[in-house]
């Protein structure tokens, strides 16, 4: 029985996961759009760690770290998103 109970928590964990990296996704996607980021890997050592292949990629980092740090409704993500993207942008004098 707790084998079960072990399989399906696992189940869980993991659709949650994908759910949550698709959300992240969708909201680079959206980002990279609005904010004009070039293609390319320029924003790698800025937004993501250094490892990213590109600029979409190191957006993505960000906003995960971003999310995890913010207490935020998801209905605000975006918009907080974008304002933080701006000010991270100004801060390394990219704007």
């Amino acid at each position: 029985m707790r084998t079960i109970e072990t399989v399906i928590d696992s189940i869980n964990k993991q659709t949650h996961e994908r759910k949550e990296k698709r959300y992240i996704h969708n909201l680079a996607e959206a980002l990279f759009c609005i904010a004009r980021i070039p293609e390319g890997r320029q924003l790698a050592c800025i937004l993501g760690t250094g490892d990213e292949r590109s600029n979409k990629e190191a957006l993505a980092t960000w906003i995960e770290n971003e999310i995890r740090h913010c207490s935020l409704d998801k209905s605000s993500h975006m918009d907080y998103l974008y304002a933080r993207l701006l000010q991270t942008f100004g801060e390394h004098n990219m704007i």
